[in-house]
C-alpha cells in the first residue's frame, strides 16, 4: 500500500514539474497548416493567392489569406519563407496544442507554462493589454556562420483587458528584438 502511494505521489510530482517547465517546440509553430519556414509558393499552391496585402512595419508586407474562413496574415523571410503570421478577429483556427483566440491566460499557463516574457504594452481604463509569450531555444541563422546573430521561434499571445487572448502572433526574431523580463 506505501508503496503504491508513493508511486502515485511521484507521478503527481512529475506532471506538476513537467507542467512548470512547459516550453515550446516546433511542432507548436503552426496554426491552419501554416508554419515557419514554409515557403510562399507552397502557400499559395494549397490555398490559394492571397486577398490582400498589409503594412507589417519594419518587416515590410503582410499577406493576408483565408483558410477555414478564417483570415491570418503571414510575414516572409527575403527568400520567400514565411517568418511570421498571426490570426486575430474572428478567427477559428487554433494552435496544435487547442489554444485559440479567446481563450484565457489561465489556459495558456496551464498549456505551456509560465512565459518567457510578459510585458504590459498598454494600459486603458479597463486593464493592461500585455504582450505574453514564449520561445523556442535559441539557434543561429546558419550554422556554418560563428558570428550569426541568435534567433528564437516564438509564440507571443496579446492579452486583453479580460484576461483573454486577442491576438496570436508566431514568428522568427533575431535576440535582439526578444523582449526578455
Amino acid at each position: 500500500m506505501r508503496r503504491i502511494l508513493m508511486a502515485m505521489l511521484m507521478s503527481v510530482m512529475v506532471m506538476v514539474c513537467g507542467i512548470c517547465s512547459a516550453q515550446i517546440t516546433e511542432k507548436d509553430l503552426n496554426i491552419g497548416g501554416i508554419y515557419i519556414g514554409q515557403s510562399m509558393d507552397e502557400i499559395v499552391a494549397k490555398y490559394g493567392n492571397p486577398i490582400r496585402k498589409e503594412p507589417w512595419g519594419a518587416k515590410g508586407n503582410a499577406y493576408v489569406f483565408v483558410i477555414n474562413g478564417s483570415e491570418i496574415a503571414i510575414t516572409l523571410s527575403k527568400d520567400r519563407d514565411v517568418c511570421g503570421f498571426s490570426i486575430k478577429g474572428n478567427s477559428k483556427l487554433i494552435l496544435p496544442s487547442g489554444i485559440g483566440l479567446y481563450a484565457s491566460m489561465d489556459s495558456i499557463i496551464k498549456t505551456y507554462g509560465q512565459p518567457d516574457f510578459n510585458k504590459v504594452v498598454a494600459r486603458t481604463d479597463r486593464g493592461n493589454i500585455i504582450h505574453f509569450g514564449y520561445k523556442t531555444p535559441e539557434r543561429k541563422y546558419s550554422p556554418d556562420l560563428d558570428n550569426s546573430p541568435m534567433i528564437y521561434d516564438m509564440i507571443t499571445f496579446i492579452i486583453d483587458v479580460n484576461n483573454n487572448i486577442s491576438s496570436i502572433f508566431v514568428s522568427t526574431e533575431v535576440v535582439s528584438d526578444v523582449v526578455m523580463p
